[in-house]
């Protein structure tokens, strides 16, 4: 990290570039890393790949121009640009190349015969925090959890530069009620049915109608109503008339889309975490605060004079009880035992650590608000963790910090960032 100077990174068009999330290491043959999020001068948050090479003309010396495993490929990173080549992938995208000579903190000269430092400076491997003791090892996790906020609140200031704060937040907590399975998926549906239409078309319906058009508009932008699932024929009674006006609404004020459907996971998810289950929870939330909008509802509960009340009154405005059609089925015509919360503690919960406190954070940056943006980082630093979870257990035993209490978000966070090859930015 401290070889390249940040402030020196331009494309060889001379854009600026910005590497919000670097990625992870490339599973083998492919791109170098997967997974990166970069911000180019004039375009908007990119997510993809990333491929890296000694000279820019190794990109088709290499043959990835007519390599379909090089297509997800949004920044092409060289040591030198050669001239007169451009990097464009197998689509016939055109990639914007990064020569890093220019941008290196330190001579060529240096590097060759130095070499990179095995570990930057500031910045260790996980495996040095163990055996510590819990004191220092959960000191190193509170480190590592605000390493990983620190980089949810970049990508965050990315999408807000580009799409505006309310459209921001609002894919974020889609992401968030997503879950893992289908996170991507009702991030793309947001991206097809922006916050602004969506408040735009909402409002211009009778209250009556109001929660099935916005419920019928984020169903059909995530491809989920029957006429888009032949797995939902033969509805009948209540599902049926249900289903009839959800396609009606969808009919009269959804757009014509013609683009491949999202890529839902519906197989082995638990009935009360069901993608439209979610969406209707999203479509009350929507409609709940249509104005002023998300994101200054969300502002004004975090700024409450107590840090304990802003707590609370996050919590409240994400959460949303069982209500509405949705409150006995987790799709349509398929029944549901009990009347879980469309939006319950958990998943609002975990929508506030993963998305909404480090939108405000970024969001109070970019606005100069500190009173904001600090208040976002004593909230995140403050809540408490969740159910205990088995997965953060095995995370927690791997890495000999069985004994470290995980008691707040920001030690979970910590731990996941470790997981995921993070580091705890310094030695304790």
């Amino acid at each position: 990290h401290q070889l390249v100077r940040a402030d020196a990174l331009r494309a060889t068009d001379g854009r600026r570039v910005q590497v919000v999330y670097p990625g992870r290491d490339g599973p083998g043959a492919g791109p170098d890393f997967v997974g990166a999020l970069v911000v180019v001068e004039g375009e908007c948050l990119l997510s993809g790949d990333v491929e890296v090479h000694l000279r820019s003309s190794d990109w088709s010396a290499h043959g990835h121009g007519h390599d379909p495993a090089y297509d997800g490929v949004v920044l092409h990173v060289a040591l030198e640009a050669s001239a007169g080549h451009e990097t464009r992938t197998f689509g016939g995208r055109l990639v914007p190349t990064l020569p890093l000579a220019d941008a290196l903190s330190v001579s060529l000269d240096y590097l060759l015969l130095e070499g990179p430092p095995s570990v930057p400076p500031g910045e260790p491997c996980a495996g040095c925090i163990m055996g510590r003791g819990a004191e220092e090892m959960g000191r190193a996790l509170d480190r590592a959890g605000d390493a990983r906020f620190r980089a949810k609140a970049a990508r965050f200031a990315a999408a807000i530069a580009c799409v505006g704060p309310e459209q921001a937040l609002y894919e974020g907590v889609l992401t968030a009620l997503g879950y893992t399975e289908n996170a991507g998926a009702l991030a793309e549906a947001a991206r097809r049915m922006p916050l602004a239409t969506l408040q735009g078309l909402a409002q211009g319906t009778p209250p009556a109608d109001r929660i099935v058009t916005i419920e019928a508009l984020l169903l059909g932008a995530a491809g989920l109503l029957p006429s888009q699932r032949p797995d939902l024929s033969g509805l009948t009674g209540e599902d049926a008339d249900y289903a009839a006006r959800l396609e009606s609404a969808w009919r009269e004020r959804g757009p014509r889309d013609t683009r491949k459907p999202v890529p839902l996971r519906l197989f082995r998810v638990r009935p009360e975490n069901h993608p439209a289950r979610r969406l209707a929870g999203a479509a009350r939330l929507v409609e709940r605060h249509l104005s002023p909008g998300l994101a200054l509802a969300l502002r004004r509960a975090a700024l409450a004079p107590e840090l304990s009340a802003a707590t609370v009154a996050l919590d409240a405005a994400l959460r949303v009880p069982a209500e509405g059609y949705f409150a006995t089925r987790y799709d349509l015509g398929r029944p549901l035992e009990g009347r879980p919360a469309l939006v319950g503690p958990e998943r609002a919960g975990v929508a506030l650590v993963n998305a909404v406190l480090p939108f405000l954070a970024a969001w109070g940056d970019l606005a100069a608000d500190r009173a904001l943006e600090e208040r976002a980082w004593a909230l995140f630093r403050s809540y408490p963790g969740q159910e205990d979870n088995r997965v953060l257990r095995r995370m927690a035993l791997r890495r000999g910090l069985a004994d470290v209490p995980l008691t707040t978000a920001r030690r979970r966070q910590g731990l996941l960032h470790l997981a995921k090859g993070g580091c705890c930015a310094r030695c304790p």
